[in-house]
């Protein structure tokens, strides 16, 4: 599980929150946010089940795997982490374009078909080998990572 995003009013009780959140991340390196966040809410800690509300996955953000999973009048948010950016730009040109232009509202799948093209369109760029003298792993994976990506989305 993933804490994925968060809205936090202003206030004196989330300043304490994040504060002791970020301590016990700096007294434990083995665990991650999301497992100091569970601790707090199993233990009460701050009062937190009184005071935080969990939103079902999907609700204020998208599926990593699956990033435009449905048509916009029923998915507001599109996330696109960990896409290329030239697959993120094409997109969000598109998007954007379309929602300028007022007359002529396509049927809801068209973003997602327009994010797999992309993707695939990128993929098919990729060198099969990357440079033996590249030593950044990001690099190195990005044409696996990539192609997991579209896969997934295509399942």
């Amino acid at each position: 599980s993933n804490m994925g995003t968060g809205l936090w009013r202003r206030s004196n009780w989330t300043l304490q929150l994040l504060e002791s959140w970020w301590q016990a991340l700096d007294k434990d390196s083995n665990r991650n946010e999301q497992e100091v966040l569970e601790h707090f809410l199993t233990t009460n800690q701050h009062g937190c089940l009184k005071r935080l509300i969990l939103l079902p996955a999907g609700r204020l953000n998208s599926e990593s795997s699956n990033p435009i999973a449905a048509p916009p009048w029923r998915q507001h948010v599109v996330h696109l982490a960990g896409m290329p950016n030239a697959v993120r730009t094409e997109v969000f040109k598109s998007l954007c374009a379309e929602v300028c232009q007022l007359d002529s509202p396509k049927d809801g799948w068209w973003l997602r078909q327009l994010l797999i093209k992309s993707l695939t369109d990128f993929t098919m760029l990729l060198p099969d080998v990357p440079e033996i003298q590249d030593s950044d792993w990001t690099r190195l994976s990005e044409s696996s990572r990539v192609a997991r990506r579209l896969a997934l989305m295509l399942v």
